[in-house]
């Protein structure tokens, strides 16, 4: 069976999962650095930061649910 890669929800960067030590069984790392902590550079680049390579519409972006619609009769 196929393993299914774990994706940091911060940076987009495959994590994997290591033996965590006496307070933890198991910790989450990214699989590049083996750290938890994400890069401050993948972090620049975040979906929705509104920097080079991120969405700079974000999750306001039009037709996203968070208003009324454009096109849609006017409420009264």
């Amino acid at each position: 069976m196929p393993s299914i890669p774990l994706i940091c929800p911060r940076c987009g960067r495959e994590q994997q999962v290591v033996p965590g030590g006496p307070e933890r069984a198991v910790k989450v790392v990214h699989a590049g650095t083996g750290r938890e902590a994400c890069e401050p550079a993948d972090l620049a680049r975040e979906p929705g930061s509104g920097l080079p390579g991120g969405d700079p519409g974000g999750s306001e972006s039009p037709g996203s649910g968070g208003g009324p619609p454009e096109d849609g009769p006017a409420a009264g």
